[in-house]
């Protein structure tokens, strides 16, 4: 699925012989973009975003780290 599949359809298109699956609207579409209504009244008054560019990874965030629960709280002479 690399660039021989995009070579195929470029041949394929050149020739006249790709096949439009019949599911593909032939004509314009337009689409709604107006809000729909929820399923459920909104509870919430606001939000926060965090955008945290290099930020931590999620695995340090995230995965348990029994060492670190194990070791926490310890003193290491030398180490700052």
């Amino acid at each position: 699925m690399g660039l021989g599949s995009v070579a195929l359809a470029w041949l394929l298109q050149e020739e006249n012989l790709l096949a439009t699956p019949a599911s593909v609207p032939r004509s314009n579409q337009s689409f709604d973009l107006k809000p729909k209504p929820t399923h459920f009244a909104p509870r919430a008054n606001a939000m926060i975003s965090l955008f945290m560019h290099g930020g931590p990874s999620h695995i340090d965030l995230l995965d348990p780290k029994p060492e670190l629960t194990k070791r926490s709280g310890e003193d290491y002479p030398g180490e700052i």
